[in-house]
């Protein structure tokens, strides 16, 4: 019996002006979501099955939502919310923000923030993992917690005067079955 809307797929591709400033919220309950080359306030995208991808996003607060797939996001945000189910997530800032917040969590995924660190940035992470491991490459680290037992390991630390430096990264990531890098070599 044939089906009349099997296999069938649409994609909605909106061009906005270059010149104003937006705010964006794009939803989807199957597939992809993309969106580049974007200037405004806040973004907010969702998807329950399929990959977001945020790239040259020049906007204060960006929130991603995925049930299965990865979230990459390329953002100039101070305010960085991405949460997946089944898929790593990949932060990288584009803009050298005073003070930058991100809240990154995935199951069955591994997490990447790349930071252009330089001498006077200021990190502060609260990193958990289970059945993984966390790489962390920030000078000066003042550790509250490092445990690590049975596969399960927690991270909460912050850079020496961290109230002091110019540029302030903070940095609360959890995933399970999936491994955290913080640090400068981290591929899009």
């Amino acid at each position: 019996i044939p089906q009349p809307f099997a296999n069938q797929g649409m994609a909605i591709a909106a061009y906005l002006p270059k010149d104003r400033l937006l705010k964006l919220s794009t939803t989807t309950a199957n597939g992809r979501i993309e969106i580049t080359q974007i200037k405004g306030t806040t973004l907010f995208a969702k998807t329950a099955n399929g990959v977001i991808r945020i790239e040259e996003a020049f906007v204060d607060s960006v929130e991603a939502r995925t049930s299965n797939g990865k979230v990459l996001i390329r953002s100039s945000a101070s305010d960085i919310k991405a949460h997946s189910s089944n898929g790593r997530i990949v932060v990288v800032p584009v803009a050298d923000n005073r003070e930058s917040r991100m809240d990154l969590g995935t199951s069955n995924g591994s997490i990447r923030v790349f930071s252009r660190a330089g001498s006077d940035t200021g990190f502060q992470v609260d990193l958990r993992v289970s059945n993984g491991k966390i790489e962390l490459d920030a000078p000066d680290l003042e550790y509250e917690i490092n445990e690590k037992s049975h596969g399960m390991r927690k991270i909460k630390a912050r850079t020496r005067n961290f109230d002091e430096k110019a540029t302030k990264v903070t940095v609360s990531a959890h995933t399970s079955n999936g491994s955290i890098v913080v640090g400068r070599d981290v591929e899009w």
